[in-house]
C-alpha cells in the first residue's frame, strides 16, 4: 500500500499531512475489554497509552512470538500509514486467545517476521 507524500498545485510539490489517529469511543471500548489485569498494570507502570495499544492492534505488524501473537509498531508501519503512528513506536502488544497479556516499548528491536 503506498501512501501519497505529496501533492502537486500549481506547478509545485506539497507535503501531505497525516491525520491524527483517533480511534472510535467503540473501539477504545473493544480493547479495554480486550485488556487483562496484568496488561493495565504495565501500562501504567511503563507510561504506554491506551491509544498506543489501540494502534498497535490496528495498524501493527503481527507475528509469533514468547508463545503468542505480537503486535508491533516499527519505522515500516509508521512509514506507510496514512495516521500519525510516531508517538507509538516501538511499541509490542502480546495477544493469546484474544486477549491482551501484557505491552512493552522496544524502540530497537531487530524483528523477524514469521507470517
Amino acid at each position: 500500500m503506498e501512501v501519497k507524500r505529496f501533492i502537486q498545485k500549481n506547478g509545485k510539490k506539497y507535503r501531505v499531512p497525516k491525520k491524527e489517529f483517533k480511534p472510535t469511543s467503540e473501539t477504545l471500548q473493544n480493547v479495554e475489554n480486550m485488556l487483562t489485569q496484568h496488561c493495565w498494570d504495565r501500562m501504567g507502570q511503563r507510561g504506554i497509552s491506551i491509544l498506543g495499544v489501540c494502534a498497535a492492534i490496528l495498524y501493527g505488524t503481527y507475528y509469533k512470538g514468547h508463545g503468542a501473537e505480537v503486535a508491533v509498531i516499527g519505522r515500516k508501519e509508521i512509514r506507510t500509514s496514512k495516521v500519525k503512528l510516531y508517538p507509538f513506536s516501538g511499541i509490542h502488544v502480546l495477544l493469546t486467545d484474544g486477549r491482551v497479556v501484557t505491552t512493552y516499548r522496544n524502540r530497537v528491536a531487530q524483528l523477524r517476521y514469521r507470517y
